[in-house]
């Protein structure tokens, strides 16, 4: 088996509810600085839940910009190494109740999650 060489960087978020739209704002910046020479893929995963699996599973190195609730005060930086993200968010009643980090748990099930993977 071939190892994946996909680098990537995705952004989270939904900016109609403003601070969940962090990690999508982040992007454009970040697309300015890496301009031209860098192979690194720059996307907007808004919040397309488990469409994102074949994405998580197809990379060997992913940055992962979003908000979330750690637990700290707010505005606070956080940056999370693979081992450190909680993969499945707690009992849900439905499928349709799905987060990014069941996504993460379905790419790591199936084997597949990327080898480097932080959360921003």
């Amino acid at each position: 088996m071939t190892e994946k060489k996909r680098r990537a960087v995705l952004g989270l978020g939904n900016v109609l509810r403003r601070d969940e739209g962090l990690g999508i704002f982040c992007l454009e910046p970040l697309r300015d600085r890496l301009r031209g020479g860098s192979d690194i893929e720059i996307m907007d995963g808004g919040v397309l839940g488990m469409s994102l699996l074949p994405l998580v599973e197809s990379c060997s190195h992913l940055l992962v910009l979003d908000a979330l609730d750690a637990g700290s005060a707010p505005c606070v930086v956080m940056e999370m190494a693979r081992e450190e993200i909680p993969l499945f968010a707690r009992l849900k009643l439905s499928w349709h109740q799905l987060s990014f980090q069941e996504v993460l748990e379905f790419a790591e099930v199936r084997g597949k999650l990327p080898g480097h993977l932080r959360l921003v």
